[in-house]
């Protein structure tokens, strides 16, 4: 998959097969997790901290379940960087749906479902994904060229209605699962 600029999309959605993978697995389903308390300490101004020990055991929740709208926007996400790479000399064209899609993810991953849990427990678009969709050289470097056309532009920061509102109607469809 790493041996041609494009790889490979077998199914043709626009997302190339890797990258699909690493969505469909990163977002399956998440775990809470915090570290045992060892008890309390009273501090001299009488305030009372809990004591951690740095080798208490991890204490998670059940797995749960991402809900299908994190798996939609970063889908999007994904097909839009692919357009990246396959020409980034058309960067101010490109950025445009990039930036909606990457503007709808900023705002999904902070939503909550209909249980009051928050969709993502972290940020859904970043390094990491970064570094799965552009992993070669040649794939980095026209994400380097991407960035380059942009360089010296003015470029809107748009509200996070805005975001919603650009969303593509796949995610909007789910997003009315939400309500």
């Amino acid at each position: 998959n790493d041996a041609t600029l494009l790889g490979v999309d077998v199914n043709k959605n626009g997302v190339r097969d890797d990258v699909e993978r690493w969505i469909y697995t990163k977002y399956k389903e998440y775990k809470i997790c915090h570290k045992q308390s060892e008890g309390n300490y009273t501090l001299p101004d009488g305030k009372v901290v809990p004591i951690y020990n740095v080798h208490a055991k991890e204490i998670c929740s059940k797995p749960i379940p991402y809900h299908p709208v994190v798996r939609a926007v970063m889908m999007d996400v994904a097909k839009e960087a692919q357009i990246i790479i396959q020409n980034p000399e058309n960067a101010k064209l490109t950025d445009i749906n990039f930036t909606k899609a990457y503007g709808c993810g900023d705002v999904i991953s902070d939503l909550k479902d209909k249980n009051n849990r928050v969709l993502s427990r972290e940020g859904l678009t970043g390094k990491e994904f970064d570094n799965i969709q552009f992993n070669t050289i040649k794939r980095a470097r026209a994400y380097g060229k991407f960035n380059f056309y942009l360089s010296g532009g003015v470029y809107e920061v748009l509200s996070d209605k805005e975001d919603l509102e650009n969303c593509s109607n796949d995610v909007k469809v789910l997003l009315k699962d939400l309500k």
